[in-house]
């Protein structure tokens, strides 16, 4: 959703410029007389508390074209949070062929780690087992959401051979069931010959992880880029281009992710969402706990103050409105690398006709000059500009003012194009961070400031 743009006040001072001789002396207010007091724009501020309550993120997007994100991690602020990945498979190429009578031999998955994430001491190389799951559904157009998949789209009983666990090596290979290998065998030609095909013929597979232990406060997030998880089928053969050749062994590798995958996530944080009124309030990244402000209800405050003012609401021009979140330093200041970089209002739009709902940052982001919800460690908040969205607020009626107003306070990511150099801001579905910031009972709330005039 786009938001209509509108004019900011802006004060042009006109002057003249003058050489400078010491025996002059220049009379500056010269002409002001002649102004009318009604086209003098004088400049005011106005700062506001913010009401702010926490909320999900409820289907968040969990489609990725970059991370696969396996884990599970225990904290005291949130409780257990767990990722998953989902993925169609498919061959590297078309016109694959199989040879006569293949019989499998052999049935894994090779996965690189890229990364990882952990928020207590000593989780680096602790053990996570991992399962893989057979998917009973492609992943398509309608599955994009972190909770997309139920229980029903997947097998329960994973097909691991033993224990598959991840550790502290950035590589780690999972045996399969033959099961999987014999089924991908009996794909036809035009099966492999129509990728769409196969992936609705073989499926995909869904790869999870175990929880910590009961108690255990810590765990680990694991990501692997798209692209290095791959899936191996090695299989016994009789060659039909020489019928007097032996039979043979060969090996095969498969795509675990057609073009994307998807992400999935589960959140124990759904119970903090009946706290408003607090000291401070939880940050969490992705799907997670979310600060919230209900902008349809400060757009009383804000015309119970025009009102008080004596301001036509129509004629107030917003050239700043600066949100600043503070935050309380931390115990321990190793937390802050946990916080999210940027935390921007964001929003979310519902598309009534695909009926999709997204996730996005108000278009102020994008402005120069904005500090974008940026992180200031030296004075312990974040701060950005929403003045579009608040001269919208302040100039429309109530009844103008929807839910797609309403904002979610998200970590962003950037990233930059290396065509053009231009640099954009999404909000960041790969990185789980926790964090806090003050609340509406802290002795120093979030808070609204305006720089505004008004015109006659």
């Amino acid at each position: 959703m786009r938001f209509r743009k509108i004019l900011r006040a802006t004060v042009l001072l006109f002057t003249a410029t003058l050489p400078v001789v010491s025996c002059i002396t220049v009379d500056k207010s010269l002409g002001s007389d002649n102004i009318p007091e009604d086209h003098i724009l004088t400049v005011k501020t106005a700062t506001f508390n913010i009401p702010i309550g926490l909320k999900m993120a409820d289907s968040i997007q969990g489609v990725s074209s970059s991370y696969h994100i396996i884990g599970a991690v225990n904290t005291e602020e949130f409780g257990l949070t767990t990722f998953g990945t989902a993925a169609n498979i498919c061959p590297y190429y078309t016109g694959l062929r199989f040879g006569e009578n293949p019989v499998v031999k052999e049935v894994y998955l090779v996965l690189t780690r890229s990364g990882e994430q952990h928020f207590t001491n000593n989780q680096e190389g602790i053990v996570q087992d991992v399962y893989v799951h057979r998917l009973n559904k492609t992943i398509d157009s309608t599955t994009l959401y972190n909770n997309s998949l139920t229980n029903q789209d997947y097998d329960q009983t994973p097909l691991n051979i033993g224990t598959s666990s991840i550790s502290s090596n950035d590589s780690l290979i999972i045996y399969l069931n033959n099961s999987l290998g014999e089924d991908i065998l009996t794909a036809t030609n035009d099966d492999l010959d129509t990728l769409s095909n196969f992936m609705e013929k073989i499926k995909g597979l869904y790869l999870t992880c175990a929880n910590p232990p009961s108690g255990l406060i810590g765990g680990r997030l694991n990501q692997y880029s798209f692209g290095n998880i791959t899936l191996y089928v090695k299989y016994n053969f009789k060659p039909t281009w020489d019928t007097s050749l032996p039979r043979k062994d060969t090996l095969i590798g498969l795509y675990v992710g057609y073009d994307y995958c998807l992400n999935t996530s589960t959140y124990s944080s759904q119970q903090l969402a009946t706290s408003n009124a607090l000291r401070s309030m939880p940050i969490e990244g992705v799907g997670g706990i979310k600060p919230y402000i209900d902008m349809i209800s400060f757009k009383d405050t804000l015309d119970t103050w025009a009102e008080k003012m004596g301001y036509d609401k129509s004629k107030i021009l917003i050239s700043r409105a600066i949100l600043t979140l503070p935050f309380e330093m931390p115990s321990n200041l190793d937390l802050l690398n946990y916080y999210p970089t940027y935390l921007f209002p964001s929003h979310k739009v519902e598309d009534t006709d695909s009926l999709t709902n997204y996730y996005y940052p108000f278009d102020e982001v994008n402005e120069t000059g904005n500090a974008k919800g940026l992180i200031n460690r030296s004075l312990f908040n974040y701060s950005g500009d929403i003045s579009e969205t608040l001269q919208y607020i302040i100039n429309n009626d109530k009844s103008k003012i929807t839910d797609s107003y309403n904002m979610y306070l998200m970590p962003l990511s950037e990233s930059t194009s290396s065509t053009t150099g231009a640099t954009t801001y999404s909000i960041d579905y790969i990185n789980y961070y926790i964090g806090k910031i003050n609340g509406a009972l802290s002795d120093n709330p979030p808070k609204l400031t305006l720089v505004y005039s008004v015109y006659q």
